[in-house]
């Protein structure tokens, strides 16, 4: 499976958010029956790159539309602040990376965690 790029490295790397999928059944009388839909909470992941210069852009270009098309293809990404790999997808089919400065980009991409 392929490795996110360690380089660039993001200025920021945010574990922004888990989800849990619970399904709820209530009775008539009140009565309320839970069921985890899913294992374990879904982790979602943004890294933020403030400066990038052009080689590093064409580096997570090129893994974002030929390793990963878009949100197509899962990949492994490596969250800092929990020090754990995860298999994860980008969230999006489109890729924004601005060009504030001649030569120079940011940007950042969201990605969620598959099972």
């Amino acid at each position: 499976m392929p490795t996110f790029p360690t380089s660039p490295q993001p200025i920021r790397t945010q574990t922004n958010s888990i989800q849990f999928r619970t399904l709820v059944s209530e009775s008539e009388d009140g009565y309320e029956q839970r069921r985890a839909v899913w294992p374990r909470g879904k982790r979602k992941f943004r890294v933020q790159y403030d400066v990038l210069t052009q080689a590093e852009m064409q580096t997570l270009w090129d893994f974002y539309t030929n390793t990963a098309s878009g949100m197509y293809n899962s990949f492994t990404f490596f969250d800092n602040i929990s020090n754990a790999n995860y298999t994860v997808r980008f969230t999006e089919d489109l890729l924004s990376l601005d060009q504030f400065a001649y030569r120079i980009f940011r940007g950042q991409l969201e990605m969620v965690e598959i099972f």
